[in-house]
């Protein structure tokens, strides 16, 4: 639901005095739906940061991915933390599906750290360190934002999802049937 209906809505209320719980919350849940059905992504292009380098490691046994496939889930972090999405368990997702190109950005402060760490955690992809920090720029409104990964079809974004995700394997799935 639009806002400026929201606020029609809300302002009819307060004036005609209806203030009984059970309307309230009945509004509360019309306004919350309203409010989902506004936020879903739906086709926002991706842009692929093009000032970038590619950073393997022994580890590495997966190919550069191509920031042009059709199908795509592209990682985004700012962090080698415990909390950085490169923690997540991609290596299965990666081999069942190599027909989905799996993207992972970096921009934080060094390679160095970042070799470090794909050799200490034996990260098997790629990493691409985003030197300008272009992806962030041109992708993610929140600024604060360390860390989130897209699913992409045909170059837009469609939706969030990672492996932390119960539901990961099926978003997977219906990327792929989608075509």
């Amino acid at each position: 639901m639009p806002l400026s209906k929201r606020i029609i809505l809300l302002s009819f209320m307060r004036k005609s005095r209806i203030f009984n719980p059970t309307l309230i919350l009945v509004c509360c849940l019309f306004l919350k739906c309203g409010s989902v059905e506004n936020n879903k992504i739906g086709g926002n292009p991706i842009y692929h940061a093009q000032n970038f380098r590619a950073i393997v490691v022994p580890q590495t046994k997966h190919k550069i991915p191509s920031t042009n496939g059709q199908h795509q889930i592209v990682t985004y972090t700012t962090s080698l933390t415990k909390w950085s999405f490169l923690n997540f368990a991609w290596e299965e997702y990666i081999v069942n599906h190599p027909e989905i190109d799996f993207i992972f950005y970096y921009s934080g402060a060094d390679t160095v750290a970042l070799k470090e760490w794909l050799s200490l955690n034996k990260f098997s992809s790629p990493v691409l360190f985003d030197i300008d920090g272009e992806f962030k720029r041109d992708n993610i409104k929140d600024k604060k934002l360390t860390s989130i990964s897209f699913v992409v079809k045909k170059g837009s974004i469609i939706d969030f999802s990672n492996p932390s995700q119960p539901d990961f394997e099926k978003v997977l799935r219906e990327l792929l049937s989608q075509d």
